[in-house]
Formats: C-alpha cells, sequence, structure tokens
C-alpha cells in the first residue's frame, strides 16, 4: 500500500488593518503548476496526474519528441522511465537521484493532449499504472519531515529515437487548475495556502476550510490538494450541496499543526499526541520532576502560562487564524456566519485548536480521525465545544488515532455537557467506495484504518438521509 497511507482574534475591519501585521503574496513561478490542458514544449513532457482516494497518481506523460515521428516506429519496449527526485521549485530531472524504473502499460503516437493518433505528429504518449500499491504513483515525495516537498520527475529515454527526456513543461488535472494560490506572512510564520471560489451570484456563499493531515505539510499547496483528494471539494458531488457553492481555503501548515507552543527540556516544541500529563507522566514523572528542580525549563508536568495542559494549543494557531481573516476580508462575497472548518488527524487535531482558540467564530465544525488528545481537554473547554455544531468521523479499525483515545470520550463529555448539535459517524474500518479497487478475493479494498477522510471527501456520512456536507450547508451562527 502506498507510504503515506501508513504513515503518520476576531476578523479585523478591513484589509488595510490586517495588512499591517501579515502580507499576502502571489507563489513563485518556478515551480510545479497544473493547468485544465497543456501542450509539451520541444524535448519536454507534460504529466497528467490523477487526484484519487489514496493520493495522487501520475497516469500519463506526453512527451514532444521534437521531430515527427511515425506509429510504427514507436514501440513501448524501446522506452525506459527512471523516477528521480527533484526539487519542487526544479522541473528538469537531468540531475537528481534516481529511486527506480517507472512500469510502461502502453506507448503511443498522439496528439499534444494525449489521444492516439495515426498520424505523423511530434507527440508520444506513454501511460503508466496507478493504485495505492503501485510504487512512485504519486508524483509528490510526502513524509513527515520532508518540509520542502520534493517531486518524483521522470527521465523519459529512449536510445533508438535518440530520446532523453527529462524537463517537464508542467502537468494537468482539470480540479487542480481551477484552484488559486496564495502565501500569507503573519507573526514571522509564512504559510501558504491554496482557494477556489464558486461563480459570484447575488447571494453570499459559505468558506468551507479542510486542513490536512502530517504528511501533507511543506511549501507546495498542491500537497494537501492531491495527498487527500482534497480537490474533491470542488467537485459537483460537494458542491452542488450549497444553494450557490461553497468558497473552499486549503491552507499548508509549514511543518505540522501537531507542533504546539510548549517546549521540551532541549528545546524542541513538543507535538500534541504526546499525552505528557497522562502516560509520559505515570512512567516518566520522577525523573522528570528532578529536572525540573535542578533546571530552569518548563517543568513538563505542569501547565502553561494560560493555564492549558502541556503540548495542547498549536504554535500556528495565530498564523492560521490571520489567514482566515486575511482570505474573509479580500473575498467580500464569503458569509462571515457561515464559516466552516474540518480536518484529518492532524489537521482534525488543528479544528478543534481553533474551535478551542476562537470561540463564537465558526458556524460548524467536521473533524475526521481526529488527534487531540481527550484527556488535554477541560470540562469548561467540552462545555465550549458543545455550543458548535460538529459532525465527527472515524473509524474502528483506526490504529493510529484510536478512537478511545480520541474523539470516542470527547464526542461522550460533548453529549453529556448538552451538545447543541452533534453527530458521530464510525465505521469499521475503511475500504474502497469507487469499486475500482479490490482484494485478492474480489472484495473491495482496505485501506489503512486512519484514513476515513476517504469516506469525508466523499460525502458519504450519511445521518438520516442527509449527507454531511448537506448538513453543512445549513449551519450558521
Amino acid at each position: 500500500m502506498a507510504g503515506f497511507l501508513s504513515n503518520l482574534g476576531n476578523i479585523l475591519n478591513t484589509v488595510s488593518s490586517i495588512a499591517s501585521s501579515a502580507s499576502g503574496q502571489s507563489l513563485p513561478e518556478k515551480r510545479l503548476s497544473f493547468s485544465k490542458e497543456l501542450a509539451p514544449q520541444p524535448r519536454e513532457f507534460v504529466l497528467y496526474v490523477g487526484a484519487y482516494d489514496w493520493g495522487g497518481g501520475t497516469f500519463a506523460a506526453v512527451i514532444n519528441t521534437g521531430m515527427m515521428v511515425n506509429p510504427a516506429d514507436v514501440h513501448k519496449e524501446d522506452f525506459q522511465v527512471s523516477v528521480v527526485t527533484i526539487s519542487s521549485s526544479s522541473l528538469n530531472s537531468a540531475i537528481g537521484i534516481t529511486k527506480g524504473l517507472r512500469q510502461v502499460d502502453d506507448v503511443y503516437v498522439s496528439d499534444a493532449r494525449g489521444n492516439p493518433t495515426t498520424s505523423t505528429t511530434p507527440f508520444i504518449t506513454l501511460r503508466f499504472p496507478v493504485g495505492p500499491e503501485v510504487e512512485f504513483s504519486d508524483p509528490f515525495c510526502r513524509n513527515i519531515l520532508n518540509a520542502v516537498n520534493d517531486l518524483f520527475g521522470l527521465r523519459i529515454v529512449n536510445e533508438r529515437m535518440n530520446l532523453n527526456i527529462t524537463k517537464m513543461t508542467g502537468a494537468v488535472n482539470a480540479l487542480a487548475s481551477e484552484f488559486k494560490f496564495n502565501t500569507l506572512a503573519s507573526g514571522g510564520i509564512s504559510m501558504q495556502y491554496a482557494y477556489w471560489n464558486p461563480q459570484p451570484s447575488s447571494e453570499k456563499v459559505p468558506l468551507v476550510i479542510w486542513l490536512h493531515g502530517v504528511t501533507e505539510g511543506g511549501a507546495n499547496p498542491y500537497v494537501p490538494l492531491f495527498g487527500i483528494k482534497s480537490v474533491n471539494l470542488v467537485s459537483e458531488q460537494i458542491q452542488k450541496c450549497f444553494p450557490n457553492g461553497a468558497s473552499i481555503l486549503v491552507p499548508q501548515c509549514p511543518s505540522t499543526w501537531l507542533e504546539t507552543t510548549s517546549v521540551d527540556p532541549m528545546g524542541f516544541r513538543i507535538w500534541e499526541p504526546i499525552d505528557v500529563q497522562g502516560t509520559i507522566k505515570k512512567y516518566a514523572g520522577p525523573l522528570l520532576d528532578l529536572l525540573s528542580k535542578y533546571t530552569s525549563v518548563q517543568n513538563p508536568m505542569g501547565s502553561t502560562p494560560d493555564g492549558s495542559p502541556i503540548g495542547s494549543t498549536s504554535y500556528y494557531t495565530t498564523a492560521l487564524k490571520s489567514l482566515i481573516d486575511y482570505h474573509v476580508a479580500t473575498n467580500p462575497n464569503i458569509d462571515p456566519k457561515r464559516i466552516y472548518i474540518g480536518g484529518c488527524s492532524a489537521g482534525g487535531y488543528m479544528t478543534i485548536n481553533m474551535l478551542l482558540n476562537y470561540p463564537g467564530f465558526f458556524a460548524a465544525a467536521f473533524p475526521t480521525c481526529e488527534v487531540y488528545v481527550n484527556n488535554k481537554i477541560s470540562d469548561e473547554q467540552i462545555m465550549q465545544l458543545a455550543q458548535v455544531p460538529m459532525w465527527f468521523v472515524h473509524a474502528r479499525a483506526d490504529k493510529t488515532a484510536k478512537p478511545p483515545v480520541y474523539d470516542e470520550p470527547t464526542v461522550a463529555r460533548i453529549m453529556g455537557a448538552g451538545a447543541r448539535e452533534i453527530h458521530f459517524t464510525m465505521y469499521e474500518d475503511v475500504r474502497d467506495v469507487t469499486g475500482q479497487y479490490k482484494d485478492a478475493d474480489g472484495n473491495p479494498l482496505i485501506y489503512d484504518g486512519h484514513c476515513s477522510w476517504i469516506y469525508v471527501l466523499n460525502n458519504d456520512p450519511k445521518e438520516n438521509g442527509i449527507t454531511l456536507f448537506e448538513w453543512l450547508s445549513k449551519q450558521s451562527l
């Protein structure tokens, strides 16, 4: 299975007042970008990437040979395609670490868009297999420590035809091409984000904020769009749930939302899932007490200056809120009374974190396989969460974010606090919903139990005949 499956404040009054502490700027031009359609330049190729439940998948490459090619002269066995790790700011695979060979399913002469032709043209299309277990299917290198988001480029060689194609003109994906991008610098933190707006109408539209998981952070906002199929938020499947559509905002954390404002004795920021006052206190309490007694470091068993538990408030809390405020202020068609926030895994934690830090701002939330440790949420905070319409989604088979540690007890406490409106969809496992991927016995392929965002981004959760996004569209402050 693909590697990633197992890995783990108020609105400011005017745009000018926001700009005084946060500035927006465009993304650098020299980087991979996606188009609805694109012709390769001579001696270059265009990558065709699909967005699938399990991540991005490169299914084709169209090369411009720079010479006229007769279909009879093209043979699959003459091509060798190497996968090369390249920088996200580079589109050339001439230099880079070769990771392996990409399997080629088919090769044929085509037009510039990859359509087969019997005519003589300079274009050749190569087709690749894609799937959750196909090596190097994903064009993005994603792991927790890869904050620069390297790419898997291609080196296409055909010695008989004297071809050595390493430079990429760009990539094609229709939904990804509809997004716009920006960068916001606030409080010393620079955060990139992708956004999309529906066709203008006389009515204001809601804003749906989606926060990615732990392996989609970094400095390439296409990674969260493809890594968990966030592009589907602009599809007809989800947009039709809102009368006039919904604006979409997908921020990218520079590292991970899980980094908190608390630091360990070595000066490193503590990650939220580490339950310092629970498991760690039980086994390491005496040693840490001794360390605190003879050093000036923050006592890991205590609380932060604001009284919250150690390792609970995200380091990126204020920066994300500034980004949201800036985006709302610069997109006047967004209804500030209908701002919804959701996210998966680390993004689910950040969803809860934002609700706790900015009460009364969000109209509804949909945390998915969230990893906010229940023991870190006080009874007072539970009362606060009970005022927000929420729809939790998880899978019983999740071994990464075990429901009994995270959302199960949290939801029970919220319900006990007289929740205004709360829903909880608990699946037994996470399995393919497309019908395309099956196991050896012909049954739907079962993914890692942590990947319940697959259900959310396919709008599968349903209660009393109402889907999650249909329910979301009815929420307002």
